[in-house]
């Protein structure tokens, strides 16, 4: 309630870890001003492409994403096509482009939260 309404913008998410597998991995450094362009860029991709979060298959064009893009829908876009375009910045370049060229033939479904405490380092 404090960070996201103060900075606008949606990387934050990935930034702030819980704790739990579906928060995403911690950093092993601390976030520094001079570099927090670059470290929220990482931690963004690190998020956008594990796995056991996210997952982007092309053929069927199904994007099958972590919760968290539910519930802070309005961080990343105004409707489903913005946030995959939002997402797709972090994306490897064959995904990205089928994403870019174009995202409302997109269908998004949403995994389970998982609680299970996160135990890897980013």
């Amino acid at each position: 309630e404090i960070l996201r309404p103060r900075f606008k913008d949606p990387r934050i998410q990935f930034a702030i870890a819980c704790g739990a597998i579906g928060c995403g991995a911690f950093r092993s450094e601390a976030y520094e001003g001079a570099i927090i362009d670059q470290q929220l860029d990482d931690q963004t991709r690190t998020f956008i492409n594990d796995v056991r979060l996210n997952t982007f298959d092309p053929t069927t064009k199904t994007a099958t994403l972590s919760p968290l893009f539910n519930w802070s829908f309005k961080d990343f876009g105004k409707d489903q096509g913005e946030v995959l375009l939002f997402i797709s910045k972090y994306l490897p370049q064959a995904v990205a482009q089928s994403i870019r060229e174009n995202p409302k033939a997109w269908k998004i479904k949403y995994n389970q939260y998982d609680l299970t405490l996160n135990k890897q380092k980013g």
